[in-house]
Order: structure tokens, then C-alpha cells, then sequence
């Protein structure tokens, strides 16, 4: 948007219109639906109200093992 390109914001999952990447991996339907079938919404609650991408990772890589991996995965499915 800042070079003039037109950019939509409008989420295609949920048609919120305030896409940006923590909608898109922590707050849209979808994405809530993911994270809670894999029973880790615990931790969806808590990166969701993370701001900065620094302290994502450092949430995640605080988890245990098999969290920490289950996470990244759950991500990468969700982009």
C-alpha cells in the first residue's frame, strides 16, 4: 500500500476487513477452528494478543517440544 499498489484486506475465509497476518493466522474462523481442533487454543489465546512477531517466537519456542512443532506446523498450514 505504501508504493501505491492496491492491496485487499478483506479476509477471503470470513470477509473481515482487517486481514493482516494475525487475522489470518490467529484470529479468523478458520484459523480459530484449527487451532482449537488440535487442542491448542490455550496458546492461540495467548499469540493472538502478541504484537510483536519477536514475541511469537519467543512464545513458541518457550513450548514444549511437541507444542513448539505442532504450533509452527499449524502456521505454515494456515499461510
Amino acid at each position: 500500500m505504501q508504493r501505491g499498489m492496491r492491496i485487499e484486506i478483506r479476509c477471503t475465509i470470513c470477509d473481515s476487513t482487517n486481514e493482516d497476518v494475525g487475522h489470518l493466522l490467529f484470529k479468523c474462523c478458520l484459523a480459530r477452528e484449527v487451532w482449537r481442533n488440535l487442542n491448542l487454543e490455550s496458546f492461540r489465546l495467548e499469540l493472538v494478543t502478541t504484537v510483536l512477531v519477536k514475541n511469537v517466537v519467543e512464545l513458541i519456542l518457550k513450548a514444549k517440544e511437541e507444542n513448539k512443532l505442532l504450533m509452527i506446523i499449524t502456521m505454515w498450514y494456515i499461510w
